[in-house]
């Protein structure tokens, strides 16, 4: 593979990662302005049960997680990608 080749892909990978890291960035102001909206709701129903309270923070939490886990996983996915692209050059 070219160096001009490997260079347009590799441009083209990192173009992808921060259009990626922008969605993500994305998604998680939105799960916090959720759990803002979700505080005040819970706040002027005056929810005294807690456990009900509880169960829809636990839920936002676990949206968070979710969204943490799957920008890891982009990232380890980058990087496997750029190890492949550059062992596969390196071969070459």
């Amino acid at each position: 593979m070219s160096q001009t080749k490997r260079e347009q892909i590799n441009a083209k990978i990192d173009e992808h990662h921060l259009l990626m890291e922008e969605i993500i960035g994305g998604m998680d102001i939105m799960l916090t302005r959720m759990d803002q909206r979700l505080t005040r709701i819970e706040e002027v129903l005056g929810m005294s049960d807690q456990k009900e309270a509880h169960s829809l923070t636990a839920a936002m939490e676990d949206m968070r997680t979710q969204l943490h886990n799957l920008k890891n996983a982009m990232d380890q996915g980058f990087e496997l990608a750029f190890r492949q692209i550059n062992k596969g050059s390196a071969n070459q």
